[in-house]
């Protein structure tokens, strides 16, 4: 049995299951004439969308911590291309018009905005860790008691960040 016909295409009749004719895959030559081909660009396409929503969630992180330098400006306006670049790919892949291929992205979006903001979270977390601190107090009758307080470790309030 064929898996699909032809040289490859883009903009397929519509959404659907398995294309009838065969997809291109970003490139000229990349042509997913084979269900191998095809698990393979869907298993790219998940990275491909994960690493999209990770490269953003962390590339606004990195611009508010932004410091005046060059080299920063730099690392800043390559991983934004890197990121922009990546978002396009995204966009002409959905344009195949494979139901399939929309599923992985939409999918891949979702988990990598999970991780994100999982990571996010763990991270404000770290930031307002709290150590226990001794300290005497000395109660009416003149005697000295020890007891356990708690400060903020990083010396912010966390509703202020």
């Amino acid at each position: 049995m064929v898996f699909c016909e032809g040289t490859g295409s883009v903009m397929n009749d519509g959404f659907g299951g398995l294309p009838q004719w065969c997809s291109l895959f970003l490139f000229d030559g990349w042509v997913l004439d084979t269900p191998v081909k095809y698990a393979f660009a869907l298993l790219g396409t998940l990275v491909m969308s994960i690493a999209s929503e990770v490269l953003r969630v962390y590339r606004v992180r990195w611009e508010r911590d932004y410091n005046d330098s060059l080299v920063k400006d730099v690392l800043l306006s390559f991983v934004y291309g890197t990121h922009m670049l990546n978002a396009y790919f995204l966009m002409l892949l959905i344009m195949l018009y494979d139901s399939y291929f929309i599923t992985v992205i939409i999918t891949g979006l979702s988990i990598g905005h999970f991780i994100a903001r999982r990571m996010s979270q763990r991270e404000k977390r770290k930031d307002y860790d709290v150590l226990p601190s001794e300290t005497k107090v000395v109660n009416p009758t003149g005697s000295a008691t020890e007891t356990t307080s708690f400060e903020i470790v990083s010396g912010n309030s966390p509703c202020c960040r």
